[in-house]
């Protein structure tokens, strides 16, 4: 399976996908009368492909065939998520949520101020909270994914009542300026910097060694996500470009 961007020449496909699935995994949750309002076949494709290029849209591909997809706005909103009918519990929809809210963590590490972050002696939290409407039958996958349920609520779709759940997820993530004294944190950077450019480091003590020269007159920001190391953001006067 590969996870790749939306391209808008995906959007009838996505929108048979979601027919087919609405009218098929949905339905041991909801009325015939309640899929046919949800997922009437009318889909405008026109306002779908405006909607999937103003979010972050991933499509997942098994050979030709777009197995599902999910879209997420700018405020951590999980919109739509849709999967194949015959491609059901292949963990498809986890990888889909994991990479658009690991955008969404991306986003707000960068969106700090990198001199801001230099002037911090320890560091700074930054607060996130992913949201989404799920489905009866959507409503255990996400809260495997550590979402609550804020309230129930009923959605009118063509003056017929059906039956979602408002889930949210909050987590924080501490951004931490490094300093050659912080071992862990910067073996902790070392392993992904070896992780994302095999071909350039061979060995952890090669990695760690260009991360503390970047540290001689530039900048390292860890990201903690639950405690552990989850990326970094680095910048060097010298170079045109950062990790």
């Amino acid at each position: 399976m590969e996870l790749r961007k939306y391209r808008p020449q995906d959007c009838a496909e996505m929108a048979r996908l979601f027919y087919d699935t609405v009218h098929t995994v949905n339905a041991a949750d909801y009325t015939e009368e309640q899929l046919d309002a949800w997922a009437d076949g009318q889909v405008d494709l026109e306002k779908w492909n405006a909607s999937f290029l103003e979010h972050d849209t991933l499509v997942a591909v098994e050979g030709k065939t777009i197995v599902g997809f999910g879209d997420m706005d700018s405020t951590g909103y999980l919109d739509r998520l849709y999967v194949h009918k015959d491609y059901q519990k292949k963990g498809i929809a986890a990888a889909i949520c994991d990479r658009l809210e690991r955008g969404i963590r991306k986003r707000a590490a960068f969106r700090t101020e990198t001199d801001g972050n230099a002037r911090q002696a320890e560091g700074e939290r930054v607060g996130l909270t992913f949201t989404t409407h799920a489905s009866i039958t959507a409503r255990p996958f996400f809260e495997k994914r550590g979402y609550v349920v804020k309230k129930e609520q009923q959605v009118e779709r063509h003056g017929i009542l059906l039956t979602n759940f408002v889930m949210e997820r909050t987590e924080v993530l501490e951004l931490l300026r490094l300093t050659k004294e912080k071992e862990n944190e910067l073996e902790a950077c070392a392993q992904i910097l070896m992780k994302s450019f095999a071909h350039a480091w061979n060995t952890k003590e090669e990695a760690e060694e260009t991360l503390r020269e970047t540290l001689e007159s530039g900048i390292l920001v860890a990201i903690r996500r639950e405690k552990k190391v989850a990326g970094f953001v680095g910048a060097h006067p010298e170079y045109p470009f950062g990790w």
